[in-house]
């Protein structure tokens, strides 16, 4: 009886370290994969001297689509499919979509400054998947969470 006794406090204190412990191995994945995808977009940048700019046809794309042109787009850069899904977003392991994405690559212009010129963000977590708002990745590499954004200003 002692013994179930101590097995079962051990296995009240190891389940939540488990749990806390694989949120944050997600969150570090997470954060690999947006500097992955930062690296192949400064990579784009460097070699075609603008933004990698969707078809005008892209407006008509349903959302399985209109992934799979970014997937395929920055495929040549380092991009992985894989990297454009983080591993706490439940909905897209879910999914049977061919493509999708949890990030969201904000749109420019094609001159080639602009991606640096203005203080906006590079990508955007489209959820709030690990605490504190969803990561936000700025032209610097620079990763912050919304709500650091908006504590410090940084945004």
């Amino acid at each position: 009886m002692v013994a179930v006794a101590i097995l079962a406090i051990l296995v009240s204190i190891g389940v939540p370290s488990y749990r806390s412990f694989i949120r944050k191995a997600e969150k570090a994945t997470c954060l690999s994969q947006m500097r992955r995808l930062h690296t192949g977009f400064d990579s784009y940048l460097l070699e075609n001297n603008h933004w990698p700019q969707m078809p005008r046809k892209a407006i008509d794309f349903e959302e399985a689509e209109f992934w799979g042109w970014w997937v395929k787009e920055m495929m040549a850069y380092g991009c992985a499919e894989e990297d454009w899904i983080c591993p706490s977003d439940e909905r897209r392991k879910e999914s049977d979509d061919d493509y999708g994405s949890s990030y969201v690559p904000t749109l420019f212009d094609s001159h080639a400054f602009s991606p640096h010129r203005y203080p906006q963000p590079w990508l955007v977590e489209r959820a709030d998947f690990h605490g504190r708002g969803g990561h936000v990745m700025m032209a610097d590499g620079s990763i912050h969470t919304q709500m650091d954004a908006l504590v410090t200003g940084n945004r």
